[in-house]
């Protein structure tokens, strides 16, 4: 697995759409990342 910089700005957007409830899908989509990082971060 390669590594991946992600912007604070980019965990702060993915953190407050989860918290919103937003799908883990949608967020990916919209912010063009990987499906992954929302899960990790969905589960903080």
């Amino acid at each position: 697995m390669a590594y991946q910089e992600v912007h604070m700005t980019e965990i702060k957007e993915i953190l407050l759409r989860a918290a919103k409830g937003f799908s883990i899908r949608s967020i990916s989509k919209t912010l063009n990342t990987q499906k992954n990082h929302k899960r990790l971060y969905k589960l903080i």
